[in-house]
């Protein structure tokens, strides 16, 4: 598998779990977004494939209310 199939499918990997991970159309149609909505979203971030193109990890980024920071997990 080439190097730009590679990294066209993390990209699209990428895409999907974003989108997954993102409001329902039926949720935002009950009230608009607010501030203290970012302590609930989850972000993926920084895509890398394995050197075989077996698997691919990303870091986990949320929001932490009480340590007012953000944290990650891969």
């Amino acid at each position: 598998m080439s190097r730009r199939s590679r990294v066209a499918i993390v990209a699209r990997t990428a895409l999907v779990a974003a989108l997954a991970l993102t409001v329902t159309p039926q949720a935002a149609a009950r009230r608009p977004i607010a501030e203290t909505d970012l302590f609930s979203f989850v972000w993926i971030a920084d895509p890398q494939m394995a050197p075989d193109g077996s698997r691919v990890a990303f870091v986990r980024v949320t929001a932490n209310k009480q340590k007012d920071q953000y944290e990650t997990s891969i």
